[in-house]
């Protein structure tokens, strides 16, 4: 079964590599040495995947997830049929020796591209988005020092271990989770544009820095997961924005680049 015009929306803001798409749509693919491609018929339940020592390996996998890791891309960033997430599918492949571990997602795409004989092309499109934007309380950002080191943009999960025991940030935000905490927290140093990202992820639709602030800060949130109890104590993620860092989201529209899948089919047994 084919399907045309898939959608898979990549807010320029959390970028695709860059090299993935040219890698995709060049002639010279990276490829797995040797994959299969299997359907999982057992339906929704467990489902893993794990990529180490040059093989990578899913079992009970919607595709719809197989494409957000091969584009490297958040699932809310893919607007498809329905079957992209009811299908699911068992991987087993190995990368050539020697290949970097930042090569599976190119490896992926190509095999997809392949197993499900999937073409597509990129354009832009208005899509609904967030702004990030400073609160009318104003900003609560400590600026990051000359000895902050510029972290990835990383969220601590509930009942995790603390990445600093106990430190207070900006506004009070801890930057770590009491073990048993019910909260989860976000420790980014670098600007706004990079914790927009990091947002992205938390919020489930893309986020774009439209603070105007171009400046680094060392920047700790504290909230309540989405899928928190309502009950549970705690900020939501939207309201800790204002009190613990003064800035808040805003709905809007916004150009966002996509890729758009001219086709697709399904994978069968072999």
């Amino acid at each position: 079964m084919s399907y045309k015009t898939v959608v898979f929306a990549v807010i320029c803001a959390v970028a695709i590599q860059p090299h993935v798409l040219a890698q995709t749509a060049g002639t010279g693919s990276v490829e797995f040495e040797v994959a299969s491609v299997r359907p999982n018929d057992s339906g929704p339940g467990s489902s893993s995947s794990r990529s180490r020592n040059g093989r990578y390996e899913t079992t009970n996998e919607p595709l719809f997830q197989l494409l957000s890791w091969a584009f490297q891309v958040r699932e809310y960033q893919i607007i498809g049929p329905d079957w992209l997430k009811s299908d699911r599918y068992d991987i087993r492949a190995k990368a050539p020796d020697g290949a970097a571990e930042d090569q599976i997602p190119l490896m992926l795409q190509s095999l997809l591209a392949d197993k499900f004989k999937m073409k597509f092309h990129r354009e832009t499109r208005e899509l609904p988005i967030l702004a990030l934007l400073i609160a009318r309380s104003g900003p609560k950002l400590n600026p990051a020092t000359e000895s902050d080191t510029v972290l990835p943009n990383r969220t601590v999960a509930p009942g995790t271990a603390p990445s600093a025991s106990g430190t207070a940030g900006a506004g009070g935000a801890p930057s770590g989770n009491v073990t048993g905490s019910r909260l989860s927290t976000m420790h980014s140093v670098g600007t706004l544009t990079s914790f927009a990202g990091n947002l992205s992820r938390q919020v489930d639709r893309p986020v774009i820095d439209m603070t105007g602030l171009t400046g680094k800060y060392d920047m700790r949130l504290a909230f309540k997961p989405a899928n928190a109890p309502p009950e549970d104590p705690g900020p939501t993620i939207f309201t800790a924005l204002t009190e613990q860092l003064g800035l808040r989201l805003e709905a809007r529209k916004g150009p966002v680049e996509v890729i758009v899948i001219d086709s697709i089919e399904r994978v069968r047994e072999p």
